[in-house]
């Protein structure tokens, strides 16, 4: 997706280069995988727009994984929670009228700041702060209370609670695993490519990582694990029953003459996919897997995953694969 660039000094093109450097925010440092053009005649070095943009992600997400800040989706997912405006949540949270809105835009809270935004997404402490707030009106309280009750009444997901909750970071793609952006993963690729499961597990995987090698961040927040077959999301098993269970869906077993089974079958309406929940880029990722591998046959597929660094460096172990190693991704 990175375009050659010409180096403004002899109209070359110029050398595509990724090498460890060391990058300061906010007076701490971080370790990255820098991206970068080099002029192999000038010696000058040049970022494009995209590089500049996955720089500077990969020392954000660490700082914001370091001090458990929440990130913009979640900030906003908190305040949707209990039917709030985002100067409601300032007023509350006690900062200035408009900085709750801006964090959703992206901009990064302090590090006391994020605490209370973390904190505030737990209905048990949030209904300290209502309960304190002199700003609100009397009945914008009783109303978000009542918001609060019925949180704190709700069950956990099941696969909240079979699968380990994971802070953001290397292993999830900096991202909390979320289970509607995964259904509606398969969704879309049911529908487009029409996938066995084997091939299914490699579209995932390189969604989630061609996603962050652009952007610095997965799709879903999965875990993948390197098995002999190729990387595969951890638990898949388990999260494609339940998610055929909400009849997202449908797995066929397919059956060959005189071969028995041959493998399970994925196929949906295109028209399920809920698209309103991905960003553009993510949508243009989905466009480019699906271009990438919709003829590619299963085996086919499986060979190139094992051309991949992260599967041939955690394969022995069977560990988990760390999105760091999205960005050396040979394939997309």
């Amino acid at each position: 997706m990175t375009n050659a660039m010409k180096s403004p000094y002899t109209g070359n093109e110029m050398l595509l280069k990724t090498e460890p450097r060391e990058f300061e925010f906010r007076k701490e440092k971080f370790n990255i995988q820098f991206h970068f053009y080099l002029c192999g005649q000038t010696g000058e070095e040049f970022e494009s727009q995209q590089q500049s943009e996955i720089n500077h992600a990969q020392v954000i997400n660490q700082y914001r994984a370091k001090h458990h800040i929440p990130f913009p989706e979640e900030i906003t997912a908190t305040k949707e929670k209990y039917g709030l405006s985002a100067r409601q949540m300032s007023q509350i949270l006690g900062f200035g009228i408009n900085q709750y809105s801006l964090y959703e835009q992206g901009e990064i809270p302090s590090i006391s700041n994020g605490i209370s935004i973390s904190m505030a997404s737990n209905p048990h402490a949030f209904e300290q702060l209502v309960q304190t707030c002199n700003e609100l009106s009397e009945s914008a309280r009783q109303k978000v209370l009542q918001k609060i009750s019925v949180e704190k009444r709700k069950t956990p997901e099941v696969v909240e609670l079979l699968i380990p909750f994971q802070n953001p970071g290397v292993i999830n793609g900096f991202r909390r695993f979320d289970f509607p952006r995964f259904t509606n993963l398969v969704i879309y690729f049911s529908a487009m490519v029409n996938p066995f499961k084997v091939k299914m597990n490699k579209l995932l995987f390189y969604a989630d990582f061609a996603h962050y090698k652009y952007h610095g961040r997965s799709i879903t927040g999965l875990n993948y694990e390197a098995i002999q077959m190729g990387p595969v999301p951890a638990h898949y098993q388990l999260l494609y029953d339940i998610s055929k269970g909400r009849n997202t869906f449908n797995i066929e077993e397919i059956w060959f003459e005189d071969a028995g089974p041959s493998g399970e079958k994925f196929s949906a309406e295109i028209n399920s996919f809920n698209k309103d929940i991905f960003s553009e880029n993510e949508l243009e990722i989905l466009n480019r897997v699906t271009n990438k591998f919709k003829s590619t046959t299963t085996n086919d597929i499986i060979k190139l995953s094992h051309d991949e660094t992260g599967w041939k460096d955690n394969v022995t172990g069977k560990e988990l694969i760390p999105y760091s190693a999205a960005l050396n991704l040979i394939h997309l």
